[in-house]
């Protein structure tokens, strides 16, 4: 019985990734800006749970603050040491 339990507590928070609105937005690259200090980039973006990769030609990857995202407009993210502010331009719904 403990094992059963352990199993679907495991398969429950392995299914939580990033969302908006109660819905998923993992796996989808969307047309973005971010905010780097004094710099703005024109980027897409990808949510894979608390990853966020960031495509600028190059690809750059964060990780959310939240996975529970209340403002498309102002999606914290830590990118090495530093805090980047992403603003998603495609809708999300």
């Amino acid at each position: 019985m403990t094992r059963i339990v352990t199993i679907i507590l495991f398969l429950v928070i392995a299914t939580f990734g990033a969302t908006y609105k109660g819905k998923s937005i993992d796996g989808k690259k969307y047309a973005a800006s971010v905010k780097t200090g004094k710099m703005i980039l024109s980027c897409d973006v990808m949510f894979d749970g608390k990853a966020v990769y960031i495509y600028t030609g190059k690809v750059l990857s964060g990780k959310l603050w939240n996975e529970v995202i209340s403002d498309p407009y102002d999606i914290e993210i830590a990118v090495g040491t530093e805090s980047w502010t992403v603003d998603i331009l495609d809708d999300l719904q």
